[in-house]
């Protein structure tokens, strides 16, 4: 398990990547089903897996602990049920937190983790979208090119 100096800025990361990525900033007060689910699925990750407090967890989202141990019951709850739209957020918010280690340089297991995690997100738009083999070449040489620009400052 990590320190909660460094589990607190993996937070912190993560809050910032969802922002970023997914375009929801689940410190707001926001009560969209959206919303509420990525708040949930980072709050059971954080409690869960590295052990962080429901205070700090809250402080971090501006919220109180008693919201935050509502959100971890109710991830808890809905990930056993065969509920699609928390189960993707789970999946989008875990994939997040690994990206955000790896950058951090907290856990270097992460780093295997999120490159498998690429790979399979990227197989499966191929088969879903039923791409040639050209077509998959280009599909791969733009990933490579934005995470290039993005990591390498171009």
């Amino acid at each position: 398990m990590i320190e909660q100096a460094e589990a607190s800025l993996l937070l912190r990361r993560t809050l910032n990547e969802l922002r970023f990525r997914v375009g929801i900033d689940i410190t707001s007060e926001h009560r969209y089903a959206a919303y509420v689910d990525y708040r949930s699925c980072v709050s059971l990750l954080f409690r869960n897996y590295y052990g962080m407090s429901y205070q700090t967890i809250a402080n971090a989202m501006n919220k109180n602990h008693a919201t935050i141990i509502y959100a971890c019951k109710r991830g808890k709850s809905l990930l056993e049920g065969s509920q699609g739209n928390i189960h993707r957020a789970y999946e989008n918010t875990k994939s997040i937190v690994d990206y955000c280690e790896v950058m951090l340089g907290i856990n270097p297991d992460s780093r295997e983790s999120l490159q498998i995690n690429i790979l399979d997100k990227i197989q499966d738009f191929i088969e879903l979208n039923d791409l040639d083999h050209v077509q998959s070449e280009i599909l791969a040489d733009g990933i490579i090119e934005k995470i290039h620009n993005r990591y390498c400052g171009i």
